[in-house]
């Protein structure tokens, strides 16, 4: 667990093989006074910092509930700085992530830097080039 209900009006529960190739996130808010739409990230464990993920929401219904999905990560940057995701205007709003682990750390040819959603690059988010 990595964000207890008891302490937050949400929680976060991860879950990563033995070899770190492949993790499942679990995001539940609760009442959602204090957090708005778009809690604080939550910093990840258990990944491994030399490789990049893939994610992939599995509940999405349309929606994307982070800035990450369908994108590839660094693991170093989302056991530093987090794994951002938003929570829609409801309580009890919930959001599963698959991550999926390729290759080691550094922009495999033909990636480029995506634009975050202000604008400015961001070195955190890879994708592949078209």
């Amino acid at each position: 667990r990595l964000v207890s209900p008891y302490e937050a009006n949400r929680a976060v529960l991860l879950y990563a093989s033995e070899d770190r190739s492949r993790a499942v996130l679990f995001v539940y808010g609760l009442v959602r006074t204090g957090h708005g739409d778009y809690p604080a990230p939550v910093v990840l464990d258990g990944l491994d910092p030399a490789r990049r993920y893939r994610v992939t929401e599995l509940n999405g219904g349309g929606r994307d509930h982070s800035d990450f999905v369908n994108r590839t990560v660094g693991g170093d940057a989302l056991m530093s700085d987090g794994f951002r995701f938003r929570l829609f205007g409801r309580d009890y709003d919930s959001a599963v992530f698959e991550l999926k682990a390729f290759g080691s750390f550094g922009a495999p040819s033909g990636a480029v830097l995506s634009e975050n959603p202000a604008g400015s690059a961001s070195p955190l988010i890879l994708t592949d080039a078209l």
